[in-house]
């Protein structure tokens, strides 16, 4: 039954709805106090009072507060460690822990017949909360379960967190805390939803020799995936047209590492100026400045060549924040600097390679 209080009471008046009588013990904004001798503990004025003030605030001054269904009392609210939730039961039976968490929720496990329990045995349930609506499904669970054998100051516990998918009336595990201290994801993957955040090995040893230094320890990206290499030249022209022609790359944190192959392109295309291996999935970024030279930063191997012009060994380089290409380079000759490759592309030419470097 909705209470309805006078608009414009003034101070003292009274107002009985129901069994109960209100007094205003305040106008402007307006509040009111219920009045009762019977029993003597139940909305009396005192220590012990139901204020409802003008915004519809319903405030009870006294000691616990509990609800009761089917003749029983199923909810508590304390008035000590600064107030607690009980749920299916009316003592703190953990005081110390009650008392450390304040204002919290204090759920104890039960037997069958509702009765609060003990639990001895590895994986038998100590509480649980649900999530819901009015239909017999359910959304969500945290359930906390025994995770070894119990006893006297020994209470090794696990939190387990269920959700339903879509399609699903029944929750599944998809994460749990272990009493070790583990985090395990049964099915499912860790997702960082902002860019520049992951995994922080902060805790660890950072390099002291050779004048090192450390610049991150955050591993903000992985991912794997496919990229088209070809080849173009320094002064025009490309080629992008192969018999066979594939690439693929793993990216970890700000390393790439991809892999090429290229073979039988069938014809020059115009191709003039120094060959390079173009179409690496990310630009390469600027090496810190540490007093040498930082013409390339990056680079691999080549692991199989034919038909390519070259007086030694191939190697490949990628230029410092030059962009996503890297230089196809002729081994050095004797004492002879290593230099670039140039001149015609053979039809029947075949690379074969790998490279490695930074992408900030």
């Amino acid at each position: 039954m909705a209470i309805v209080f006078p608009a414009s009471p003034t101070l003292n008046d009274t107002f009985i709805a129901g069994s109960i009588t209100y007094k205003c013990v305040q106008v402007n904004p307006n509040k009111w106090i219920g009045l009762s001798s019977t029993p003597t503990n139940r909305l009396v004025e005192g220590s012990n009072t139901l204020e409802i003030d003008g915004s519809n605030n319903l405030a009870w001054t006294g000691g616990n507060v509990t609800f009761d269904a089917g003749g029983s009392e199923r909810v508590r609210i304390t008035s000590g460690f600064g107030g607690n939730l009980l749920v299916g039961m009316d003592t703190v039976y953990n005081v110390n822990a009650t008392a450390h968490i304040r204002n919290g929720i204090n759920i104890v496990a039960e037997d069958e017949n509702g009765d609060v329990t003990e639990v001895s045995l590895a994986g038998e349930p100590v509480g649980r909360i649900l999530f819901g609506d009015t239909r017999p499904g359910k959304y969500a669970g945290i359930d906390c379960i025994a995770d070894g054998v119990c006893g006297t100051n020994d209470y090794p516990g696990r939190l387990v967190f269920r959700t339903t998918s879509d399609g699903s009336n029944n929750t599944a595990e998809r994460m749990r805390i272990t009493s070790s201290g583990q985090v395990q994801i049964a099915n499912g993957n860790l997702k960082f939803s902002t860019a520049g955040t992951g995994i922080d090995f902060s805790s660890t040893s950072n390099p002291t020799f050779g004048g090192s230094s450390m610049s991150s320890e955050l591993l903000d990206d992985y991912e794997e995936g496919y990229w088209f290499p070809y080849i173009s030249g320094s002064t025009s022209g490309s080629v992008t047209s192969f018999n066979e022609r594939m690439g693929t790359y793993t990216k970890i944190g700000n390393r790439v590492i991809a892999e090429f192959y290229l073979s039988n392109p069938g014809s020059n295309s115009g191709v003039s100026g120094n060959w390079r291996i173009d179409g690496l999935p990310y630009i390469s970024s600027a090496i810190p400045a540490q007093g040498f030279g930082t013409n390339f930063y990056g680079g691999g191997a080549v692991h199989w060549a034919r038909s390519v012009p070259t007086t030694s060994y191939l190697a490949l380089s990628v230029p410092q924040a030059g962009g996503n290409y890297s230089w196809l380079i002729n081994g050095k000759t004797g004492n002879t600097e290593s230099g670039l490759i140039s001149g015609s592309i053979a039809s029947n030419v075949l690379i074969r390679g790998s490279i490695s470097y930074i992408h900030n």
